[in-house]
């Protein structure tokens, strides 16, 4: 009788492990169609606010290899904070980086 009683229960918890399993992948799921959804709301209110300005920067952003990067962010730092505007700031974050 305890062997039983022991295989059911083996058998109760294994069926809710498969429960919690299949809850956290349709969780996961609706997660991700929530993420694919605001990406998208998120896009067109871009293209709304700024037109295609602002995709064909993006898109350009993205041609760009990473050493261009650099030096587009180093060049704009550099116009932002002058030494008139904010003395040593500049400085500072291109020490950090």
């Amino acid at each position: 009788m305890d062997k039983e009683i022991a295989a059911a229960k083996r058998i109760a918890d294994e069926q809710e492990l498969i429960r919690n399993l299949e809850a956290r992948k349709a969780e996961k799921a609706e997660l991700a169609r929530e993420k694919a959804r605001m990406r998208d709301l998120l896009e067109r209110d871009r293209k709304e606010r700024f037109g295609g300005a602002a995709v064909k920067a993006a898109e350009e952003a993205k041609k760009k290899s990473p050493a261009e990067m650099v030096e587009h962010g180093i060049k704009t730092v550099k116009t932002l904070y002058t030494d008139i505007r904010a003395p040593g700031v500049a400085k500072t974050c291109l020490k950090t980086v």
